[in-house]
């Protein structure tokens, strides 16, 4: 049994890592700074419904990735012509790993949640 109570959240997630092809572009864009690697390994996480069956995890994040692909690609470059014109779903898939998972739990719960534009 845990030391602690926590709970989960109602939402999936959707966890996205970029490939190296999404560093390539992000240094070339930014020649002149320190170079983006995959070093780090961070991803970025995208609440969704939790209410899904995967049959396919392709079929959970398609309908999603136009956005999440803008999203990623504004993390490093806000300017829109610089990024890719064709973010097609074969582009987003070479560029990004992704996972998707059904559980969120609440590691801090004496922390509220709450959104930045609150």
């Amino acid at each position: 049994m845990p030391e602690k109570e926590i709970s989960t959240i109602n939402r999936a997630y959707i966890s996205i890592l970029p490939k190296q092809p999404y560093y390539d572009w992000a240094n070339a864009v930014f020649a002149d700074s320190t170079p983006m690697s995959p070093g780090n390994k961070e991803a970025t996480a995208y609440a969704i419904d939790d209410d899904f069956e995967v049959k396919e995890l392709a079929d959970v994040v398609k309908p999603y990735f136009p956005f999440i692909f803008e999203m990623e690609l504004f993390g490093v470059c806000t300017d829109p012509e610089e990024w890719p014109q064709e973010r097609t779903w074969k582009l987003f898939c070479a560029w990004f790993e992704f996972h998707v998972g059904s559980m969120v739990w609440d590691l801090v719960p004496e922390e509220p949640l709450g959104h930045d534009d609150e």
